[in-house]
């Protein structure tokens, strides 16, 4: 879903660095953010952000002396742009870790400290991907129709919709059909329902 998101600035692009970086994934997200400091139509802020995902995808990634150098930049427009904040975009640790070889960085860490600002995401997040198919029987499920008359509206076998289903039950650690709907509400795999 993040992949189809409207880019403004930047602003989207580095949100899906963010998200592959805290969910495992720092090789795409550095490929991601990378592309975003590279932008010129990116806005100050956004190629902020992006420098301090590229900063910790490096550490993620073991590149040291790449996290190094980017955070170093990341804190010259931090400190240029008067926004400290933007250090709470990025796992904690990961600055702490490199505080010791980027000036600066400490005295902007004291101040989150001061204000009271922790990190905004948390260290990680699971990332959910459906299929095509996946997502349309989402769909179906919600409308509540039975997986009988799903099979036929998809022109499957119920046994191949059984599977999806199993599939669904799986990735989304849910038991049962509405466990399913309800915890894909739950990451915005599906639309929550309109309230009377």
């Amino acid at each position: 879903m993040l992949a189809d998101a409207p880019d403004i600035a930047g602003a989207a692009a580095v949100l899906r660095g963010r998200t592959l970086l805290l969910s495992g994934r720092p090789t795409e997200a550095l490929h991601v953010a990378e592309a975003v400091v590279q932008d010129r139509g990116t806005s100050l802020r956004a190629g902020t952000e992006a420098l301090l995902v590229v900063a910790a995808a490096r550490h993620a990634s073991g590149d040291r002396a790449g996290a190094v150098a980017a955070a170093r930049r990341a804190v010259g427009r931090v400190q240029e742009q008067r926004v400290p904040r933007a250090l709470a975009t990025v796992p904690r640790v990961v600055l702490d870790d490199l505080v010791a070889d980027v000036p600066g960085l400490a005295e902007l860490l004291a101040l989150l400290d001061e204000r009271g600002i922790v990190d905004i995401y948390p260290a990680s997040v699971p990332l959910i991907t459906v299929t095509r198919r996946e997502r349309d029987l989402l769909s179906d499920l919600s409308s509540g129709i039975s997986l009988t008359e799903i099979a036929k509206a998809n022109f499957v076998s119920i046994n191949t919709t059984r599977t999806h289903l199993a599939n669904l039950r799986r990735k989304l650690d849910a038991r049962s059909r509405d466990e399913v709907v309800a915890r894909a509400r739950q990451l915005g795999l599906l639309r929550q329902p309109p309230h009377d």
